[in-house]
């Protein structure tokens, strides 16, 4: 199951091997055969069981597909903001809500831990082997991984390639740093290596400000939450004290410089491809102009943004104003009091990894929209779930922490007690 559902992960992103007007590829196929198997195995016995935690995602899904499907018979009554991909929109919706169900009865801690190991190691592997061959030129059969200079591998828009790594590198870093063999922390070294790599050839401005913004994170957060006993060794000397010391002393001497290079950086990554940013500027503008034309309930699934003008069959490019203008601002507060939720969880766990990952994973969102596929929600659960685990380890460590020193002494009509105070946290 587990092999199954990994490979219909990774596959996702292989759009060129779709069937040619059909939304449907390999790693689609593979996702629904899991969601079958899975709900089929997790219905039997006492029936389908979601923990506890997995009721919000739920709960989200559920009022999105009601709010959805009341837009959709609103369009056909009165034949209005009806856009040719709205049932190809709503369809993924039902998809999506499908996975999630079946993903969160099925899977259980360990289970989603080691298959999010396994789709992070996987899809860095495989794109940087297809990066290899293209560089190489070697023949990759129906597949072209160039789009014009940047790698787009085996899907037909190398952001898509970029929304698939987004999470990796902080993912792989946090398999690092508790892989406990050698070679485990050989193969997520090299996964996060190849990821960094595959990222850059795509050429993605999204992807770098999503990996910009989540590297902000990781250094600022894994700086703040160094435990003492790793900052006062030799090394926790020099990676929380000397380095951040010398990082500060060369941006107080040469800022001037830097303000200069990272201005020209982002006019650079704004006008990347012709004026990219400009059109994105005008698809957000449209998509929120679009959103007030129906803000309480949205104008149902579908594109609603263009570069012309509103309407225009495009989508903004922008999961919050995408995703409002399908569900209004019900389905918009549902969204954020949702990742606000997640959010919370996973910073108590307090790994920078995983805020990292997460932090990469919503920052990309701003660029494109992403509710609509499932490897966005298994990341999210995944992420979701690993800080759970984390928060649970962390737990174990404090009781054990308080337990006696010295054996209980039973005293007649009282509990146990234990003759010295308990061991400090």
């Amino acid at each position: 199951m587990g092999a199954l559902l990994c490979a219909g992960l990774v596959l996702s992103g292989a759009t060129q091997l779709r069937v040619t007007g059909i939304p449907i590829g390999p790693g689609e196929i593979l996702l629904l055969a899991w969601c079958a198997l899975a709900l089929l195995l997790g219905g039997t016995g006492n029936g389908l069981q979601v923990r506890r935690d997995g009721l919000p995602y739920l709960a989200f899904w559920g009022v999105s597909i009601v709010l959805l499907s009341f837009d959709m018979i609103l369009a056909g009554l009165f034949a209005r903001f009806s856009t040719p991909s709205s049932s190809h929109s709503f369809v993924a919706y039902l998809f999506v809500f499908l996975f999630l169900i079946a993903l969160l009865a099925y899977g259980r801690t360990d289970f989603l831990a080691s298959c999010c190991a396994r789709v992070v190691a996987l899809s860095a592997g495989a794109l940087a082997l297809l990066l290899v061959a293209a560089r190489l030129d070697l023949p990759l059969g129906p597949l072209c991984p160039w789009y014009s200079i940047r790698f787009s591998g085996w899907a037909e828009n190398p952001n898509t390639i970029a929304f698939q790594i987004a999470a990796i590198p902080f993912l792989g870093l946090f398999f690092w740093n508790r892989a406990s063999r050698l070679s485990h922390r050989v193969l997520f070294g090299s996964t996060v290596a190849a990821a960094l790599v595959v990222g850059w050839a795509t050429f993605s401005d999204a992807l770098i400000v999503a990996w910009s913004a989540a590297a902000v994170a990781f250094f600022a957060l894994d700086y703040a939450w160094a435990k003492p006993e790793r900052s006062t060794n030799a090394i926790g000397l020099f990676r929380y004290f000397l380095v951040p010391l010398v990082l500060v002393a060369l941006a107080v001497t040469y800022s001037s410089s830097l303000y200069e290079r990272l201005t020209r950086t982002s006019i650079s990554i704004y006008e990347q491809e012709g004026g990219q940013g400009d059109v994105r500027v005008l698809l957000w503008r449209h998509g929120i102009e679009a959103l007030f034309a129906s803000p309480i309930v949205g104008l149902g699934p579908g594109g609603h943004s263009g570069v012309a003008a509103p309407f225009s069959g495009a989508e903004a490019h922008n999961s919050l104003i995408d995703w409002g203008t399908n569900t209004g601002i019900v389905g918009l507060v549902a969204y954020v009091a949702l990742l606000v939720w997640i959010a919370l969880g996973v910073w108590r766990a307090r790994d920078p990894a995983l805020v990292a990952a997460l932090v990469a994973t919503q920052a990309l969102s701003m660029f494109h929209y992403t509710l609509r596929h499932p490897v966005f929600w298994f990341y999210v659960v995944a992420i979701h779930v690993l800080a759970r685990r984390e928060r649970g380890a962390r737990a174990r460590e404090r009781a054990a922490d308080l337990e006696p020193s010295e054996p209980l002494v039973p005293v007649a009509g009282l509990p146990a007690v234990s003759p010295l105070s308990w061991r400090p946290l």
